[in-house]
């Protein structure tokens, strides 16, 4: 919940790749319709359920985060979509934009049954720290090479022998992968004084 609330983007990259792996299917459905899951994780995430969840489902919803932790909130989303799957493979993108346009306070649950039921759904999809690190990870690459590539490289006339870059348009520049590009430029961003050198890889781009 900083200013512009810079994390809820690695959040959402996080939970679509989660998604895309418990539920394929649902996942392609809404891409080819020019839709993503950030339509339905946006408001989930930014109001941890609230605006979606009865009360009563909420506090074991919240419950369930400060115990466990937030891949708790990545479990209830997926369990949440889970429900919807059927609705949403049957509708068009005007049909599921509807759904989602509709969809505040959508679940309701009497106590006892339901409750153990939505808690074994919830167990049943298994969303690992580890998973989350690793999404984290590659959104991080994702984005600091985009900010690389939108960097014009510097031409012939300003550059110096120390310059490890390549000219524009030259051959060479065309042979630069990008990866290797980055692991190169977050060596001399975390190089400095102190344990952890300049600073944080990444740290300014997400």
């Amino acid at each position: 919940f900083s200013p512009g609330v810079p994390l809820l983007s690695c959040r959402l990259y996080q939970f679509s790749n989660i998604v895309r792996n418990h539920l394929p299917d649902l996942w392609h459905h809404l891409h080819r319709n020019s839709l993503n899951v950030d339509f339905f994780a946006h408001q989930w995430f930014m109001t941890i359920f609230a605006y979606y969840l009865e009360p009563s489902i909420l506090g074991l919803v919240w419950d369930l985060f400060f115990v466990a932790g937030g891949k708790m909130l990545f479990k209830v989303g997926v369990t949440l979509l889970a429900s919807l799957r059927p609705t949403l493979l049957a509708l068009d993108v005007e049909g599921m934009l509807r759904i989602v346009q509709s969809s505040k306070r959508a679940v309701e649950m009497e106590e006892g049954g339901a409750y153990r039921q939505f808690l074994a759904s919830v167990a049943s999809y298994k969303v690992t720290n580890a998973q989350l690190r690793h999404y984290c990870r590659e959104y991080q690459i994702v984005k600091f090479l985009s900010v690389i590539q939108s960097v014009p490289l510097p031409t012939n006339s300003s550059r110096t022998e120390n310059d490890n870059f390549p000219a524009p348009n030259s051959k060479e520049s065309s042979q630069v992968d990008p990866t290797t590009l980055m692991e190169d430029l977050t060596r001399t961003w975390t190089a400095g004084s102190g344990p952890h050198g300049g600073g944080e890889p990444l740290r300014g781009v997400v």
